[in-house]
Order: structure tokens, then sequence, then C-alpha cells
């Protein structure tokens, strides 16, 4: 897959897009380091707009690239998020939405590492 391609791709999932997020665990599987890195920061961007989605495709396993610790950490790189605070708003109030009993326990999850300093 061409750079452009993959960007493509990220612009996909960072978007909340169901269909793509739902790709990500797929994908994972395949990639290595940096775009490995990627596709968790893509589900970052995705939190506050599919929580839902997001919490679907987060690693049950807690794992280092798609894990609840590397999702919901905020792990954005250098200032490609200008309000880091704001997010975890968003994000904290996307979250409170998910009613879906089979998501609450990574919920609640992604809820207290997002509250972590």
């Amino acid at each position: 897959m061409s750079e452009s391609e993959w960007d493509s791709v990220l612009t996909h999932i960072d978007s909340g897009n169901a269909a793509w997020v739902a790709l990500v665990p797929k994908l994972a599987a395949g990639t290595d380091g940096g775009n490995s890195e990627d596709l968790g920061i893509g589900l970052a961007y995705a939190l506050p707009k599919n929580p839902k989605a997001v919490l679907q495709a987060i690693d049950p396993d807690n794992g280092p690239v798609l894990g609840v610790s590397r999702v919901c950490s905020a792990p954005f790189i250098e200032d490609t998020v200008k309000d880091i605070p704001a997010y975890i708003k968003r994000a904290k109030v996307a979250l409170s939405k998910v009613r879906d009993p089979s998501l609450q326990d990574v919920k609640k999850a992604c809820l207290a590492e997002l509250a972590k300093p």
C-alpha cells in the first residue's frame, strides 16, 4: 500500500466511520511499528466521534497497539491535537452516551485512562 493510500485509510478511521473503525483490528494484525502506532492514534481521533465503534475495536487484552491504555491515553504526536483537555472532555462526553451493556467494562477502563494526569 502506498503512503497516500495509507493516509486515505487513516483519514477514514480518524473520521469515526464505523466500517473503517471496525477494520482496525484486522489491519493491526498485519502492520509494523509506525503503521501500528498510526492505527492506535486513529482510534483515539475517532473516539469522540464514534465511541461505540472505537470501544468495539479496542483490544480486550489491552495490547500495546489497540489497548485501552494506548487508545484512551490521548496518544497524539507533537501538536496534532492543539487542546488536549478539550479533546478529553469531548471523549468523556461521547463515552458517557454509550449504553451497550457488552461495552461497559471497556468504557469504564477508557474513562479511567482519560482521567489520568
